[in-house]
C-alpha cells in the first residue's frame, strides 16, 4: 500500500511535476509533427467503405444459400431480408457521406458532424422501418433468421476490416 505524502505549496509547480514523474506522460503525449503524422497514415490501411458494403452483400449471399440448402426458402428469406435491412441504409449513407451536402458541410467547423449524425439516423430509422415491415414484405417470416441476416450484415465488416488490418500489417 502507498502513502500519499501532502505537497508544499511554497515549492514551484513545475519542480512539483518533476518530483511526480509527469513529465514523462507529457514527453508521451506529445502532437505529431506533419512527416510522423503522413508516416503513420502510412501504415494504415485505406479501406473503401464500398468494399465493405461489397463483402457484407457477399457473405448474406453465400449465408443465404447455405440456409437455403439447410433451412429452407422462408428462413433464407427471412435472413436475405434482414442483412438486405442493414445493407441498404448503409448503402445510402456512403452515398450521402461522399455527395456535395457533405463537402458544402465540412466547411463549417461542426457541419461535418452535423452532417454525419443526421445521416446516421436517416440510416438508423430506414433501417427500422424496413424490419417494421417485414411481416408484410416477406412470407412466412421467421424473425430469428431475420435477426441472423442482421447480425451477420453488422458484423462480417468488422471481421473484414480485422483481416484487412492483420494483413496490412503482416506485409509491413
Amino acid at each position: 500500500m502507498t502513502t500519499m505524502q501532502p505537497r508544499n505549496l511554497d515549492t514551484n509547480p513545475d519542480d512539483s511535476a518533476q518530483q511526480d514523474g509527469e513529465t514523462d506522460d507529457q514527453e508521451a503525449h506529445k502532437p505529431l509533427t506533419a512527416n510522423q503524422a503522413k508516416a503513420w497514415r502510412a501504415t494504415q490501411p485505406n479501406i473503401s467503405p464500398w468494399l465493405m458494403l461489397l463483402w457484407q452483400a457477399l457473405a448474406l449471399v453465400l449465408l443465404g444459400l447455405l440456409t437455403a440448402w439447410w433451412l429452407g426458402d422462408a428462413q433464407a428469406k427471412s435472413f436475405v431480408y434482414g442483412g438486405v435491412a442493414v445493407l441498404v441504409p448503409a448503402a445510402l449513407m456512403v452515398v450521402g457521406l461522399s455527395g456535395g451536402l457533405m463537402r458544402r458541410l465540412s466547411a463549417h467547423p461542426s457541419g461535418s458532424l452535423v452532417g454525419f449524425a443526421l445521416l446516421e439516423s436517416l440510416k438508423l430509422l430506414l433501417s427500422v422501418l424496413l424490419m417494421l415491415a417485414a411481416p408484410q414484405l416477406v412470407s412466412n417470416l421467421s424473425w430469428l433468421a431475420l435477426l441472423a441476416g442482421v447480425v451477420v450484415a453488422l458484423k462480417v465488416h468488422w471481421l473484414v476490416f480485422g483481416l484487412i488490418t492483420m494483413r496490412a500489417k503482416r506485409i509491413v
